[in-house]
């Protein structure tokens, strides 16, 4: 069959392709004797021929051998005939007249096969043009090649369009799953901190009974009209302590503190009051006052403002809650403190950024409930305190502060003494008493600092008392005295101490399920000596504590403390003293 096909297409070939060549066709209508007429009436170049093929009349111009030639001489018609084309025609075309055709020829289509077969003995333009049909030879090739290159580029697209599917189909098939991590995760945290919860809720209810009670005392959520929240508490403190003196040791025991209190808030906390009192100790009437807080646009800070007997705020150790200090009871700067007064306070609570942020307490006063209930000299005074706090992040934090207080004494005494950081501690060593007084000044310098189980807290004091000297009328005695403390803690069981930077004084600390365990160490000075009241002494207190916090109600508390009181009327040497405090606040 090859070999057939083979000597067919030479002879094709050698006596069909000398008689062919490119012509120019200009126009081609259905042969009709109007059509024909029309045609043959028309002028034309000498180069074109009027032909009639099959049952079609058609023009065409000029027998080119080359297709370059037949190009160049369809530039000449474009403009007046738009659908002139060239294509290969015969040679005898255009030597007779009206002559029809021959018959054509019938090829059979060659095939790769094929063309491999004879492309070593027959010319390709010879394949190509034996492979066409009469008179659109050109025009198929173009169309074939057109064709073959947008097969191609639809290929490489359908290519890119699949790579770009996979890739999309690969990313979100990733981000499915990261979602689905991720969803995991949460839902495994918040399974978690559910258990924990209820782990937390059981614990507490099989350690105390009375939780149920405790909550009937309290409504942490706002409700009815003026969104009244309430809150109903108690402490209760029992020591015991152990003490070695100069010439003499016991063993003693007593409540340290019975107190009950109702506090609660109006409109969204926006009014607030406290009503505390007190069934042990030399006041009983402690803080019973009502207040006001709000956001000032102004100054874009918090403000409070409280009136009735208040705490002065002078210092950080006073001004912090009993039931939350490092110790039993405080250091010997205790003398210096101020307690409750009959005043006005107002905090200003400025939050600079989430980092840092300072307070500003203004406090004016005068004698408190219980002295004017002992009809005692009315003594009016003011207090100033500036605190600053930087956090690193939640319980990783530096407090520093400032305070100066003043007091008009109007002639009255001022009594300074202190025990060794003990309430059962019959004797006090060292005391100064300074009658006539006039004015009472004090400055205080305070430092805290807390890096999670680990905490430290330092403050200095010093206090100056004018006092009119009757010998001498008119002349006015200045004595000056001083002390300071320093004390740090670590938690081996818990989250470490916390700090109420809103409020400049320390909070309960946060417990861990087992409750938490502080180990505790401080050393305290005073000194009560200065001028013609040398007698007066000075101490320096040891003091090593264990606090157990069994849970948000219940602490036990245990203190060794070393006192070396020095140049005291009574006792120069060392006391030991061993204590221990049960405490519950609600």
């Amino acid at each position: 069959m090859k070999i057939i096909i083979l000597f067919f297409l030479l002879g094709t070939f050698l006596f069909g392709a000398e008689q062919s060549c490119y012509s120019v066709q200009l126009t081609s209508v259905f042969k009709t004797q109007q059509s024909s007429d029309e045609l043959y009436s028309n002028k034309y170049d000498k180069s074109c021929k009027v032909m009639e093929i099959g049952s079609n009349v058609l023009v065409r111009c000029g027998c080119f051998t080359k297709f370059k030639d037949a190009s160049k001489h369809l530039a000449q018609y474009k403009s007046r005939y738009k659908d002139a084309y060239i294509l290969s025609t015969y040679r005898s075309r255009f030597t007779t007249i009206n002559v029809p055709p021959s018959p054509p020829l019938v090829v059979a289509p060659i095939t790769t096969q094929t063309r491999e077969v004879l492309k070593d003995v027959v010319p390709v333009n010879v394949l190509d043009v034996s492979n066409m049909k009469e008179d659109k030879l050109v025009d198929v090739e173009k169309e074939q090649i057109r064709a073959e290159k947008a097969k191609k580029k639809a290929k490489k697209r359908e290519k890119k369009a699949r790579k770009k599917a996979k890739k999309r189909e690969k990313k979100a098939r990733k981000k499915a799953k990261k979602k689905e991590k991720q969803a995991k995760k949460k839902a495994k945290k918040k399974e978690k901190k559910a258990k924990k919860r209820v782990r937390k809720k059981k614990s507490k209810a099989k350690q105390y009974g009375y939780n149920r009670y405790i909550k009937k005392l309290q409504s942490k959520r706002a409700s009815r009209k003026y969104k009244y929240e309430y809150k109903f508490g108690a402490q209760i403190s029992y020591d015991i302590a152990y003490v070695n003196e100069a010439d003499q040791s016991y063993l003693d025991s007593d409540f340290r503190r019975i107190r009950i209190y109702n506090k609660g808030s109006f409109l969204n906390k926006k009014l607030l009051y406290e009503l505390e009192y007190s069934f042990t100790g030399g006041s009983q009437f402690k803080d019973n006052y009502i207040g006001y807080q709000s956001h000032s646009k102004m100054i874009d800070a918090d403000y409070r403002v409280k009136a009735g007997n208040i705490m002065v705020p002078f210092s950080l150790e006073r001004y912090t809650s009993s039931k939350n200090n490092m110790f039993m009871e405080r250091a010997l700067t205790e003398a210096y403190a101020q307690g409750r007064q009959l005043g006005v306070e107002v905090l200003v609570h400025k939050k600079f950024d989430k980092l840092n942020s300072a307070n500003m307490f203004v406090s004016a006063f005068t004698s408190s409930i219980d002295e004017r209930l002992d009809e005692e000299i009315i003594k009016n005074g003011y207090s100033l305190r500036v605190t600053y706090a930087h956090k690193w992040r939640k319980n990783h934090l530096l407090s520093v502060g400032t305070a100066y207080f003043f007091q008009n004494i109007n002639g009255d005494k001022v009594g300074l003494n202190e025990t060794a950081e003990s309430h059962l501690m019959r004797d006090k060593y060292i005391s100064a008493s300074i009658k006539n007084a006039n004015t009472l000044t004090k400055n205080n310098l305070e430092l805290l600092y807390i890096n999670d189980n680990y905490s430290l807290q330092a403050e200095y004091t010093q206090v100056g008392v004018d006092a009119i000297n009757k010998s001498t009328i008119g002349e006015i005695t200045s004595y000056m005295f001083n002390g300071y403390y320093l004390e740090g803690s670590y938690f081996i069981l818990g989250k470490g101490r916390r700090y109420r930077s809103s409020a400049s004084r320390m909070k309960k600390p946060k417990l861990n399920r087992d409750g938490a365990v502080e180990l505790a160490l401080r050393y305290s000075y005073i000194n009560l000596n200065d001028k013609d009241e040398d007698n007066n002494g000075e101490q320096a207190d040891y003091s090593f504590g264990v606090n157990y916090y069994i849970n948000d109600e219940m602490k036990l508390m245990f203190n060794y403390i070393i006192a070396e009181p020095t140049q005291t009327k009574l006792y120069n040497g060392r006391l030991h003293i061993l204590q221990t405090r049960m405490l519950f606040a609600f």
